[in-house]
């Protein structure tokens, strides 16, 4: 596969979490704006890490297929989610107001 035809079938896949974002958080709107809101940011910041990824690994990788491109952006996407969420975790129960 030539790089402009990767190019062009990489754009959209990668695109797409971005693009679900807001449809999911208008589906959690029966929840409360404020539980769709963080709910639609943790997805956010997956569909981000993903972009930047696909991105890199794109770039990096020239001779890679889009198959290998996209498993490598979201094994990247969900290693960078899931470290943030236990940061954010040990944050809270370290700074969490009236604690002992």
């Amino acid at each position: 596969m030539t790089a402009p035809a990767r190019r062009r079938l990489l754009a959209p896949w990668l695109l797409a979490p971005l693009a679900v974002v807001p449809v999911v958080a208008w589906l959690l709107m029966e929840y409360g704006p404020e539980r769709s809101f963080l709910f639609a940011a943790y997805l956010l910041v997956y569909a981000i890490a993903f972009l930047a990824a696909g991105v890199a690994v794109a770039m990096r990788r020239p001779s890679a297929s889009a198959k290998e491109v996209l498993v490598r952006a979201a094994t990247w996407a969900l290693l960078i989610f899931v470290v943030g969420f236990a940061a954010l975790l040990v944050l809270s129960m370290v700074y969490a107001p009236g604690t002992p």
